[in-house]
Order: structure tokens, then C-alpha cells, then sequence
């Protein structure tokens, strides 16, 4: 298995055009597991609302005092 200081060196040693090639390829990769974290947590939080495991606040006042106590 490579460390990341031998997939670092390697990388280095490309011109840097494709340095930046691989950097965006990073990128999309990060912002695309991102995603999917955040859809299932939107999927989890669905289901803690429809099973009544959340918890309703008229106000966002009312949802912060919550939030700090």
C-alpha cells in the first residue's frame, strides 16, 4: 500500500498541468462524498421526523434557548 508521502513525491514529479488535472479530480471526488454525507443525513433526519424522534419549535428563539440548555 502507498503512503501519502510516496503518492505526494509521485505526484510532484508530474508537470503541473497534470498536478492540476489530479488536484480537480480531488476536488470533485471531496465535494461528491460530501454530498453523499449529506444526503444520508437528510435521510436519516426524514426518518427521526416521520418516527416523532425530533422535536418542534415555534420560533427560532425558542429552538436556540433549546439548543444551549
Amino acid at each position: 500500500m502507498l503512503t501519502l508521502d510516496r503518492v505526494l513525491d509521485e505526484i510532484a514529479h508530474h508537470p503541473v498541468e497534470e498536478q492540476q488535472i489530479i488536484s480537480n479530480i480531488l476536488q470533485k471526488r471531496l465535494i461528491d462524498e460530501r454530498r453523499e454525507e449529506i444526503a444520508k443525513r437528510l435521510k436519516e433526519a426524514k426518518r427521526n421526523y416521520k418516527t416523532g424522534k425530533t422535536k418542534r419549535f415555534s420560533s427560532v428563539s425558542e429552538l436556540w434557548k433549546n439548543l444551549n440548555d
